[in-house]
């Protein structure tokens, strides 16, 4: 992966990560037999561990799968995944010729402490605005006011091109880490 950890001297510190995928998706990074979630796993060095069919992350309809590892090997298996999902192709309008054009569109939902939200924010958004413009990906953090009091996380959706949405990953989970 050249350039994802550039910025973290080894990428070797620990770091859990938290997302939420689809159950089409889970049976995705799944497999026939548990095949694909083992390859992950062994060609990763990550611990992948996802919420059984039917469990799912409060409040939606999405699974939970847990990453564990140092910081590279947690990118890796996130970037095996989103290698393995089906691409979900965005019509965009082309503007010379006005004809659509298909982008493979990724999209990776994360549950963020609320505490460690800040970090990735910034302080007046300056953080969330750099790692966008870094990235090319759009970063999303849940709002505030969509929240119960005893909601304890925050949802972080990153989305655009697979290889911008993998940098803005990068990037949140490299500062998550650093604290």
């Amino acid at each position: 992966l050249p350039g994802i950890a550039a910025d973290t001297p080894s990428g070797g510190q620990p770091v859990i990560a938290k997302l939420l995928i689809s159950n089409a998706a889970a049976g995705s990074v799944i497999g026939k037999g548990g095949q694909t979630i083992e390859q992950i796993q062994k060609n990763s060095g990550a611990r992948v561990q996802l919420s059984r069919a039917g469990e799912f992350y409060p409040g939606t309809s999405e699974r939970v799968l847990l990453l564990s590892g140092t910081l590279h090997s947690v990118l890796t298996s996130v970037f095996l995944m989103l290698e393995k999902l089906p691409k979900e192709p965005v019509m965009a309008m082309g503007r010379a010729a006005g004809k659509p054009r298909e982008d493979a569109h990724t999209q990776v939902k994360m549950a963020v402490s609320r505490k460690l939200c800040g970090a990735v924010i910034g302080q007046k958004g300056q953080t969330i605005r750099d790692f966008m413009a870094d990235s090319g990906a759009t970063i999303r953090v849940q709002p505030l006011s969509e929240l119960t009091p005893s909601d304890s996380e925050r949802l972080i959706t990153v989305s655009g091109g697979r290889d911008k949405a993998l940098r803005a990953v990068a990037l949140i989970l490299n500062t998550l880490s650093a604290d």
